[in-house]
């Protein structure tokens, strides 16, 4: 049978080892020991560097490699939401991130530059690391994950497919949380929270940083910011967006001493 599937594919004008490699695909693993390390293919999501969109939301959601395992070969994220099963990973200090707003999350990481995003522009160009934009946003397309603008005709605007994403990065933005303790228990994590102030004065500088720049310095990039560096979730990061004094135009908050405010630990309770 499988030297059948062989000599069909050589008749088909393939090479030898892409007769080998093809006959591999359609489940004759016996032949794996034929083709060189380099030419085999990865066992499942962990022994690749890099990600696809589906598997990166599973992660930001469940920080857990078995369900990692389970999104390989899931190529959108109507396909992730299917799954059955999947249990958002949560903390006393971290809300559990659900699959709606995980999509978003990538995004913000992406804008305040805590990760980059390599695909194929228009799904026909060699795969290179996109520029960032405020306006591009996920989206299901021909049957996987894609990049573009919100539009209802869709191919009519750049738009990248076959995206991914560097694991190390994902892992480093969205940590497995710390071992829960009992409530009413500090961490050592908690007792070390900044306070509202603090975050602000971080927001303040970063929107300088990025003014100087000429770079987008708009509130979901602030706040992404904040998240990746505090470690917040979005809830408590808009929450002291929310509570802070505004300047006399009423758009960014007044500048903030650091240490003042409730600290987040506070805020938690």
């Amino acid at each position: 049978m499988v030297q059948s599937r062989v000599v069909s594919s050589l008749d088909s004008g393939l090479s030898l080892r892409q007769a080998l490699r093809r006959t591999l695909r359609l489940g004759n693993s016996s032949l794996a020991r034929i083709l060189p390390a380099s030419e085999q293919r990865p066992e499942g999501a962990l022994s690749s560097p890099w990600w696809s969109i589906p598997q990166a939301i599973i992660w930001i959601v469940t920080r857990s490699e078995s369900q990692l395992r389970r999104a390989d070969g899931v190529r959108t994220m109507a396909g992730v939401r299917r799954m059955k099963g999947i249990r958002a990973a949560s903390s006393l200090d971290e809300p559990p991130v659900s699959f709606t707003a995980a999509p978003n999350e990538l995004l913000l990481a992406w804008r305040a530059r805590h990760i980059a995003l390599f695909g194929c522009k228009w799904g026909k160009e060699p795969s290179r690391s996109i520029a960032r934009q405020s306006d591009l946003h996920f989206r299901d397309y021909s049957g996987e994950a894609c990049l573009g603008d919100e539009t209802l005709y869709f191919n009519t605007h750049p738009f990248w497919s076959n995206l991914s994403v560097r694991a190390d990065d994902c892992k480093r933005c969205w940590p497995v949380p710390a071992a829960g303790k009992e409530p009413g228990s500090r961490s050592l994590v908690a007792a070390h929270r900044p306070s509202d102030g603090e975050v602000l004065a971080f927001t303040e500088e970063k929107r300088q940083v990025l003014r100087a720049e000429r770079k987008r310095a708009g509130r979901d990039v602030l706040l992404g910011a904040a998240m990746i560096h505090f470690g917040l979730s979005r809830k408590i990061a808009l929450d002291i967006w929310n509570s802070a004094a505004r300047d006399h135009k009423g758009g960014r908050p007044k500048n903030a001493k650091p240490g003042t405010g409730r600290s987040i630990a506070t805020r938690l309770k």
